[in-house]
């Protein structure tokens, strides 16, 4: 059979999967994202103790929206005493069920690399691909920072559209593209004028 191409979400090298998921121990987490039904699973395990489902899912997109802004590191809402209390039930679930939420995932990859200065993940990738730019987070921009400036001979390949923003309510900041070049030093600007989705 023909080996298949990475599609979004999957990493492209099965063994520095492998070493990832081996290193759980090191980071107290397992990095496997939940599937659907364990998402389920999880609103349910928390709905008594927080005030039902609906209750639930609106702190779980509290909590990982306060990831994608790196509210930990910058000033920001504090965090009220049920939020915390939310927060370490959701974590010991988590770490019970061998899993994380998605948007825990660049957040703890980045604490991990930030944690490991000699971490060979640092270094691996000479080319680096974001696609819907106009949406990334600070956290996201962190690890593309933390990934080339370890790597001062990779490259980084960014596509976005600034009037596609949509992303806002879950931590994107349109100014880390308005302002590229003071993010991402030296920058080599290409329009695409032409569509075929509309023209």
């Amino acid at each position: 059979s023909r080996p298949r191409a990475p599609s979004a979400g999957r990493l492209p090298r099965p063994d520095m999967a492998r070493r990832l998921r081996n290193r759980g121990p090191r980071t107290g987490r397992t990095p496997r994202p939940l599937n659907d039904f364990e998402i389920k699973a999880l609103e349910a395990d928390m709905s008594a103790a927080n005030g039902g489902i609906r209750k639930v899912r609106r702190l779980l997109k509290a909590y990982e929206a306060a990831w994608a802004r790196l509210q930990r590191d910058e000033p920001g809402f504090e965090q009220s005493t049920e939020d915390q209390h939310f927060a370490s039930n959701v974590v010991a679930w988590l770490i019970f069920h061998r899993a994380m939420l998605i948007g825990e995932l660049i957040p703890q990859l980045n604490h991990y690399l930030f944690s490991n200065p000699a971490a060979g993940e640092r270094n691996e990738f000479s080319h680096i691909l974001v696609d819907e730019f106009q949406d990334i987070a600070h956290g996201r921009a962190e690890l593309v920072l933390t990934m080339l400036e370890q790597n001062p001979d990779s490259k980084l390949f960014a596509v976005g559209d600034d009037w596609q923003s949509i992303y806002r309510f879950t931590g994107s900041d349109i100014g880390i593209m308005a302002r590229f070049p003071r993010h991402f030093g030296k920058t080599a600007t290409n329009y695409l004028t032409w569509t075929f989705r509309s023209n």
